[in-house]
């Protein structure tokens, strides 16, 4: 690093963009240089909650977003072929760079994974931004797919 040049970590640069943009979420050290920041996604009926993940690093890094509670595959009145289809079409026609997963109990999730310097942490919000629109969306579209699958 050249000679009189501030060292940064990721933390501190995400920290001062959250800053910036007025958005606050809830800190928390997961030992070994591990950082999340964990928040809730709230607009209108939607809710969930969402983190970010990362090393604390002067270098880069690799880091995951993750929405929760997006839905569940158990509740949409459709077998696992169709719901694993389901997930398979909107990945495709909606999820864009993120990827919607379910795990073994059915609980649908989105999640990206990408890397990050302490000098990029502005595209991480704006990834952070546009994955909440995204996770929005897919929940909206599966609670429509319940509705029609209800008897």
């Amino acid at each position: 690093m050249a000679k009189g040049v501030a060292t940064m970590y990721v933390s501190e640069s995400f920290e001062t963009v959250l800053k910036n943009r007025d958005l606050k979420l809830d800190k928390k050290d997961l030992g070994n240089d591990g950082i999340a920041f964990l928040g809730l996604y709230s607009e209108r009926e939607d809710e969930f909650p969402f983190s970010v993940v990362f090393d604390d690093s002067q270098d880069r890094t690799d880091y995951q977003i993750t929405y929760e509670g997006i839905g569940n595959g158990k509740d949409l009145g459709l077998d696992l072929f169709d719901v694993l289809f389901t997930i398979n079409r909107l990945n495709q026609e909606l999820v864009a760079y993120y990827t919607l997963l379910m795990d073994p109990d059915g609980a649908l999730f989105i999640r990206y994974v990408g890397r990050v310097t302490p000098f990029e942490t502005f595209t991480l919000y704006e990834l952070l931004v546009m994955g909440s629109k995204i996770a929005s969306e897919v929940r909206r579209t599966l609670l429509e797919l319940k509705d029609e699958n209800d008897i």
